[in-house]
Order: structure tokens, then sequence, then C-alpha cells
């Protein structure tokens, strides 16, 4: 559950509560889900502060939502059945209620089931509908990849690499940058918490910036405005240092204009309609090993607060991802029903 607001719009654990409630009964066209996975996402944040866009909204008092996987433990829709996997937008909890109409049916033989919250989920259609229709990367370009570290900026850098693109990352702490490097195959990565990041930065792009995907808002790409090539692109994925709603300022803005800059933002709804084309290019590549994922996986419910904080603290890396452990789990396997039965 949600408390209260940040204060001075910084997430701290403090603003969060595991309470118990009844599990709902479902009505025609409705399933019960036991969930098993959900997210900590960026536009969260904004929420928190009151500044989303999103349906429904998240206020003090009501439940944190997002992006969930589950089980469908009882249905009262023919579509679905005891047993289907599905992804949903739903409630934190062990169990939620959702319309039918509303999931996404998951084959977890395609790939592990976390990764349709990150490189098979939306954080992967982010990926590729930004970096592959709006960036059209070319072969030999040069691009450069903020919260590289991120769900999403680890499969944009690793599609530009498919694409024949050398590919510089920039991420936080060396471990991270070492993870993009020897694990993921990024050309480069610099850290910015570096004394010298400017400087570190520009020599990682020797030839210039092409196509820059952007997360992370004006402290990233006011110093990569001064490395862009006439004609570059630049993707604006987030802005997650903004969420707190601090003023989107960029003192190299000129760069735009001088070196003819395309910026283009965008959300993941226009890409939507495309879920099933992005299944299956991205599914190709999962399983052939060309995009791989590397999530924080944290275990309980108990644990999402320190989740969401980690999202503003760069924590981590990857999605941030709770496990939820079901109370109707352990009882399985006492041989207790779950109660979802027919009363």
């Amino acid at each position: 559950m949600l408390v209260r607001r940040p204060a001075d719009g910084h997430v701290t654990k403090d603003l969060f509560r595991v309470e118990k409630a009844p599990i709902a009964a479902p009505a025609p066209g409705e399933v019960l889900l036991r969930i098993e996975y959900f997210s900590a996402d960026p536009y969260l944040i904004r929420q928190l502060n009151g500044l989303g866009n999103y349906v429904p909204k998240l206020s003090p008092g009501a439940p944190m939502f997002s992006r969930t996987l589950g089980t469908v433990v009882r249905s009262k829709d023919p579509a679905w059945k005891s047993g289907d996997k599905a992804l949903a937008v739903a409630d934190w909890g062990e169990y939620c209620v959702v319309d039918a109409r509303k999931l996404v049916r998951l084959d977890p033989v395609i790939a592990p089931l976390p990764s349709f919250l990150s490189v098979m989920g939306h954080s992967g259609l982010t990926a590729w509908g930004g970096l592959l229709d709006i960036g059209r990367p070319k072969a030999g370009e040069t691009v450069l990849v903020t919260s590289a570290g991120g769900p999403v900026g680890q499969a944009s850098g690793q599609m530009a690499k498919i694409k024949g693109c050398r590919v510089v990352g920039v991420a936080g702490g060396q471990a991270k940058c070492r993870t993009l490097v020897e694990e993921l195959g990024f050309d480069a990565c610099v850290d910015y918490r570096s004394a010298d990041f400017e400087k570190q930065l520009a020599a990682a792009v020797p030839n210039g910036i092409d196509l820059h995907c952007e997360s992370i808002g004006a402290p990233m790409l006011d110093p990569a405005l001064l490395c862009m090539n006439r004609h570059a692109r630049i993707v604006l994925f987030g802005i997650i240092a903004n969420y707190d709603n601090t003023p989107f300022v960029l003192k190299n803005a000129n760069r735009l204009l001088d070196c003819s800059v395309t910026l283009r933002a965008f959300s993941v709804s226009e890409y939507l309609s495309r879920w099933s084309e992005f299944q299956a290019e991205m599914g190709g590549w999962v399983r052939a090993g060309k995009v791989k994922s590397r999530d924080t996986i944290h275990e309980g419910l108990d644990r999402a607060a320190e989740a969401m904080v980690a999202l503003t603290t760069g924590e981590g890396i990857g999605k941030q991802i709770i496990r939820v452990e079901a109370a109707g789990t352990a009882m399985k396997q006492a041989g207790a029903d779950l109660p979802c039965q027919e009363q």
C-alpha cells in the first residue's frame, strides 16, 4: 500500500506498508490470479509524486500496482483456465482479480517467466520500438546508451550490436560497466560516477555519436550533446532524473541546432499493437543468445519498498523484480485447498 506521497520527491521505504485483506472472488469476465512476480517501474516514481498520466491513478491509501506475472487459479471467463500463465496490470499482492480482457497469455517455454517483465516484456518492447523504429541504427554507426544497465538500456545496446553498430554504454559503477562489456557485448561503458566522466565519455566516442538512446534526462543528455555528429538522432526513452518534477534544463541545447539533431520522445503505448511482431523477433534473439538480460530479483512481498528505492539510487542491475512468496503456495503444499474454491 502507498501510505503517503514523498514530501520532497525522494522515494523512501516508509512511504509503503504491507497489509492483509480478504481474497476477492472474480465476477463473470474476470479471473483470480496468484501473483508470482511484479516489477518496480520508473514511471511509478512520477505516480508517487502525483504527476503520472496513467490510469488508474496511484493514490495514498491504495495498493501499488504495475505489470505482474501470475497463474490463473480461478476463472470466470471461458478463454482462461486454471494453470494458465498471464501478464497483467494488477495490484501488488499475493492474489488479484483482473479483467480477463486485459490479460496477455504467456508461454514460459519461450523464455523464463521473469523475462516477460524485462527483455520479453514492455521494457523490451520500449527498446525495440525506440531503437529500431525511431532510431533506425545503421551498421558502422556509434550508438550511445545511457542507463545502459537498466532493462531498456540492456536491450537497446544488444539490438544495436545486432545491427552492426559500435555501442557505448553509460552506467553507474565499475561492476555494472564490466557486466555490460563482458557479458552483454557492449564495446565500451563509461561510469557516470567517475570524477572525469565527461572526459571519459568523449574518449569513448572518438568518432562522435550518431544515435543516442536517452533514459536519464538532462544530466546525461547535456554532456552527450557535446559529442553529437551532424544529423545525429536522439531517442528519448525516459527522463527518470526529472520524474520528481525537477526542471528539465539543457545547458548545451544550442548543439541541437548546430548539429541539426533530431530528438524524438515516445511512449511504449505506440507499439502495443505490434506486440506479436515484437515477441517473435525478440524471442528469436533471446533463444539464440543474441539478447540477454541481467535483472535484480527481490525475494518476498516485504522487499517491494526496497525495490522502489533502488529505482532512484541505481542499485542492482536490469529490471527491479519482486518475487512474491504467495500464501497459497504453502497451503497447496500442505494439502489444503486454495482460498478460491466455489462457496
